[in-house]
């Protein structure tokens, strides 16, 4: 028995069969036709449906997120950077601004000069004055500028000495080594400092080598979405892709979370560049070679000005936490016994070592600590309030012995 294709014979003939003879049409067209229109319509209507549902979703999910407090991106000041032609990038100087980072309030106030200050009680007229410089770990836009490691500091020598102790917080995120040598060479030029302290984050301060000529290609991207100059992917991800994606970083949670959601899976909480240099049969060591080179350069910048200076290794989530270093080997299909987690900063410290270069490693203080995953925080990688804290205690012992003469005479002036 035949089935028939289509529509039943009755309506075909009182509907189909008319218009085709009246246009001369086949009938079997006329159906074809018919049956397409039908779909397309269906196509669009289920369509519209699907889109309608994900955005319905997606809303609910934004509310819910942010109803619970479940998560909170960070958030990029606009205006917080300016192009720079010594750096590249630099902080707007003058700054006044309210943010909101992963949830807290905080506030992003700068100096004339662009340093990082706080919002109330700035030291003024200081007796001791210290120059940090560093990436986004010491600018730490998630917390007040007194409760970075840098301001921590100032205060606990302050309240210890007596004295009126400011630490200059220079640190910008995204800078590289390259960048903290010309910042320190503009910082010492400004003012009169009694100590220089360079952070160095193991987990992207590697460079391969000594370059301060390509700084303005590191400008981060407005949050413009403009024409592309060309049509390069490279153009078009810069003039529209990356903005779009920056705009939404900051707006939307449910796009943070499926944006780093993988990253934080595989990984635990979010690091700008992969962990190097963890395996003996890694190659790329020499990058720290390039790192001492430049610590040599920022060290005789300093002896020109008869101060002293002092660097400062921070490592990562997965070398100091337990937790975090076992989850990053296991989702990487690597043991334990194949890696070495302290060999960064062996390499680095070998290299300054070499070059007499005075240095602070606080991986073991670190990793000895008795809740290391609260040093850093628990999506973004940077320090939380407690981690700053205790990296300015373990850096102070060192920082009073070198300080010990100016901080007595001082003392004694008072």
């Amino acid at each position: 028995m035949e089935i028939y294709p289509y529509p039943a014979i009755p309506y075909i003939s009182c509907i189909y069969l008319p218009i085709a003879l009246y246009s001369g049409r086949p009938l079997s067209k006329l159906l074809h036709e018919e049956m397409m229109s039908k779909l397309k319509a269906t196509l669009l209507r289920n369509t519209a449906l699907i889109l309608g549902s994900a955005i319905f979703s997606l809303l609910i999910c934004e509310i819910l997120i942010r109803a619970f407090g479940l998560i909170s991106p960070p958030v990029s000041i606009p205006g917080t950077y300016r192009a720079d032609s010594l750096l590249g990038y630099s902080h707007v100087p003058n700054a006044n601004q309210k943010t909101e980072y992963h949830g807290k309030k905080n506030h992003f106030v700068t100096d004339s000069d662009g340093y990082r200050i706080n919002y109330r009680g700035e030291v003024t007229n200081p007796e001791v004055s210290i120059l940090v410089i560093g990436d986004s770990y010491i600018e730490a836009l998630g917390v007040e500028n007194e409760e970075t490691v840098s301001g921590v500091l100032a205060q606990r020598l302050s309240d210890k000495y007596s004295l009126r102790v400011k630490a200059v917080n220079a640190g910008v995120a995204g800078w590289s080594p390259n960048h903290y040598y010309q910042e320190t060479k503009r910082s010492l030029a400004l003012r009169k400092y009694d100590l220089g302290i360079i952070f160095l984050y193991l987990g992207n301060d590697h460079v391969t080598a000594i370059d301060t000529t390509h700084l303005n290609d590191l400008v981060p991207a407005p949050d413009i979405i403009s024409l592309p100059k060309s049509l390069r992917l490279s153009d078009i991800k810069a003039s529209i892709f990356r903005p779009l994606s920056h705009i939404l970083e900051r707006k939307s949670r449910v796009y943070f979370l499926i944006r780093y959601m993988g990253t934080w899976m595989s990984a635990g909480p979010i690091s700008p560049r992969p962990w190097p240099d963890i395996s003996p049969a890694d190659t790329a060591h020499c990058r720290w070679t390039a790192v001492g080179e430049i610590c040599t350069l920022i060290n005789q910048q300093f002896q020109q000005y008869q101060t002293p200076v002092i660097f400062v290794f921070i490592p990562t989530i997965f070398q100091a936490s337990d937790k975090a270093f076992t989850k990053y080997i296991s989702q990487r299909n690597m043991r334990a016994d194949q890696v070495d987690r302290s060999l960064p900063d062996k390499k680095l410290a070998e290299e300054l070592t070499r070059r007499s270069l005075q240095y602070i490693d606080l991986f073991s203080p670190l990793q000895e600590y008795k809740s290391a995953e609260n040093i850093y925080g628990e999506i973004d990688s940077h320090f939380t309030l407690e981690g700053h804290t205790i990296v300015a205690g373990y850096v102070q012992s060192e920082v009073e012995a070198v300080l010990d003469s100016v901080l007595k005479a001082k003392m004694i002036g008072h």
